[in-house]
């Protein structure tokens, strides 16, 4: 997060990378979709909006999957700005 408010996204995107790793060791889908969302918002501050897109859809499919509405809302929102 502090990278990300010193819009140090390279930086920001390698440890949201390092955590989805952990989380997917882990099988922790919630945090595993919390990742990919983390990397998507880092990517659309950047101005990467393909891979935004990329890392929100993997997104959404978890939270979908989980049931988890309040984050498919967030990636929703976010796919609605990229577009």
């Amino acid at each position: 997060v502090a990278n990300y408010l010193k819009s140090d996204f390279k930086s920001s995107v390698k440890h949201y990378q390092e955590a989805l790793k952990l989380f997917s060791s882990l099988k922790d889908t919630l945090e595993i979709a919390k990742a990919n969302l983390n990397i998507a918002t880092t990517y659309s501050a950047s101005g990467e909006h393909q891979y935004t897109i990329t890392y929100a859809l993997k997104a959404l499919r978890l939270f979908e999957k989980i049931k988890e509405e309040n984050g498919q809302g967030r990636v929703n929102n976010l796919l609605g700005m990229v577009y």
